[in-house]
């Protein structure tokens, strides 16, 4: 059997990468309606001059409620929800990732809201905690909520908001407001070492050490995390770049706390020590070296932390420049063939093929929208797509990476329409089977890269994989997704279709992930299809996945040049 591999594009249109996407969803006391993370409708009439900035909220909590009732605790998340004027309804504009385990979280990631002065612009914090095996897009149970405004948070000392939470017997929030890191922004280059760490584990053990850098404002302020380096007392962590805006707001002399922890799996990490510095102190040639100060007064040693090499500033390309600059973004697809979607004839199965061309599988719906968003930055428009988890025509074992198409020779279809015409044609042509494996599609995308890679341009590949389940290679998928961190321009993006137990996505995804996979930097993007519902699915659901991948664009052009 040969598939059709190509179909003239009815021409994709143009988008841009900077939208994103929420569901509609239904909180106690309040409707959340679907909303782009853009502006909330402004209350001026149109035609006003005024624009809004860019804010970046970081959120931290402590002493909260374990609702988990010894099994394990609390999996924390934030959601942020605004209004522009009391008579409106709450807007879902972002959330942090969830944190396993924690009761005191530091939420690395950030929500990105738009300030505009002359608002109200009302705020609502729900601090939920995440069931990992409840169904996509159940809220889990309420740990509290903090209702606030943006003019409370900006004219803040330190924009700072902190209160006890809300409708909760205890437990506090932090929120920070921070400038939005720029296009072009400097960024510092940290690469800290330590000698003679405690291990908090008892004498027989060694520490499995990582560094959490703080702004002081005068405030502590989580910015960044080291990756966790196992089982040494004398570590060498991995590079880190930090945003010198939102390290010490371009001042050198600002201060800044760094605390060292020796992590525990089961979530209880322990505090071995901490300082202070300026990155004034961390530049001088002479190098620096401090020794930690223990949390509990003590005359013994916990241990010194050094810079391994004189920090650098640097300034770092922006996704719009690095596009002037003639960079090419290439598509690649995998589609799950398991047999937990069901037969592709069967209404209820996950790849039914409906008579109704203008009723979409969701299958359908994800390539249409996210290849329509990338197309136009691939010069060829060439598509290279393959299943997993299927028995393709003519051979007796599953294959875990096999071109739709059903040659070899031919792994590329050209544009969205050609990618849905093999797909449509694999449909009665390959066997479900299983079980749901990425690593294979994952190597395949990095050696497709670097046979691309020959060329004047700069080029980078998001690898799209389309799956309904749970991953059975999960040790052999992250070491390749950390090798590709350091050393491959490749974003890997995952939509979860279906139902089913998506946990393991939620581990591999970069925003809660990269401490525990070793990641040089974020490459991963997990995003639950049922989140997004009614026409406007796959403007939503593309605008969601590809949020990310210009700032993992830069991060990794900035991170291989000299």
């Amino acid at each position: 059997h040969s598939a059709p591999a190509s179909v003239p594009p009815s021409g994709p249109p143009t988008a841009a990468f900077a939208a994103m996407g929420v569901s509609a969803a239904t909180r106690e006391g309040a409707q959340v309606t679907a909303f782009a993370n853009t502006p909330v409708p402004s209350l001026l009439q149109s035609g006003s001059a005024a624009t809004g900035v860019t804010v970046n909220l970081a959120i931290q909590c402590s002493d909260l409620m374990d609702k988990d009732r010894g099994r394990s605790k609390s999996d924390p998340c934030v959601r942020v929800l605004m209004k522009a004027s009391v008579s409106d309804g709450w807007h879902l504009v972002g959330e942090t990732e969830t944190l396993r385990d924690n009761l005191n979280p530091e939420f690395l990631t950030r929500v990105p809201v738009q300030f505009h002065f002359e608002q109200p612009q009302l705020l609502l914090f729900e601090v939920v905690d995440v069931d990992p095996k409840g169904a996509p897009g159940t809220s889990g149970d309420c740990l509290g909520r903090l209702h606030s405004t943006m003019g409370d948070l900006m004219g803040s000392p330190g924009n700072k908001v902190e209160s006890k939470l809300e409708d909760a017997k205890k437990g506090r929030i932090t929120v920070f407001a921070e400038p939005s890191e720029k296009d072009g922004d400097s960024m510092v280059e940290l690469c800290w070492g330590a000698t003679k760490l405690k291990s908090m584990d008892g004498p027989f053990g060694k520490s499995d050490g990582y560094l959490k850098i703080y702004a002081l404002d005068p405030s502590a302020r989580f910015v960044a995390e080291t990756n966790v380096v196992n089982d040494t007392s004398s570590p060498t962590w991995r590079p880190l770049l930090v945003s010198m805006n939102r390290l010490c707001g371009g001042n050198e002399n600002k201060p800044i706390l760094v605390k060292c922890f020796d992590h525990d799996t089961s979530g209880n990490d322990d505090l071995i020590g901490s300082f202070e510095c300026s990155l004034a102190q961390l530049m001088r040639p002479t190098g620096f070296e401090t020794e930690l100060i223990p949390p509990k007064k003590s005359h013994k040693s916990v241990g010194s932390v050094r810079v391994v090499r004189t920090p650098r500033i640097r300034r770092k390309p922006s996704f719009s420049q690095l596009l002037y600059e003639g960079l090419e973004i290439s598509l690649m697809v995998a589609i799950d063939w398991t047999a937990s979607n069901g037969a592709p004839s069967d209404s209820k199965s996950l790849h039914y093929f409906s008579p109704d061309a203008r009723q979409q599988n969701a299958y359908e719906t994800a390539l249409t929208a996210v290849g329509s968003i990338l197309l136009p930055y691939d010069r060829d428009h060439m598509i290279p797509a393959f299943g997993f988890g299927g028995r393709p025509p003519g051979a007796s074992d599953v294959s875990h990476c096999f071109p739709l198409s059903g040659v070899p020779q031919q792994e590329s279809v050209y544009g969205v329409q050609g990618l849905l015409a093999v797909y449509k044609a694999a449909l009665g042509a390959v066997a479900l089977s299983g079980p749901t494996m990425f690593s294979s599609v994952v190597q395949k995308a990095m050696d497709l890269e670097r046979h691309s890679a020959k060329g004047p341009n700069k080029k980078y590949t998001v690898l799209l994989i389309l799956t309904d389940g749970e991953i059975h290679d999960m040790t052999a998928t992250q070491r390749l997704l950390a090798r590709a961190s350091e050393s491959s321009p490749l974003s890997v993006i995952i939509v979860g279709v279906g139902s089913a137990n998506f946990t393991s996505m939620e581990v591999l995804d970069g925003d809660g992930a990269r401490k525990s996979m070793h990641t040089a930097r974020d490459v991963v993007q997990f995003v639950p299809f049922s989140k997004f519902s009614g026409p406007e699915a796959g403007p939503r659901l593309a605008a969601a996945t590809l949020a990310e991948v210009p700032t993992q664009v830069s991060d990794y052009f900035f991170m291989t040049s000299k």
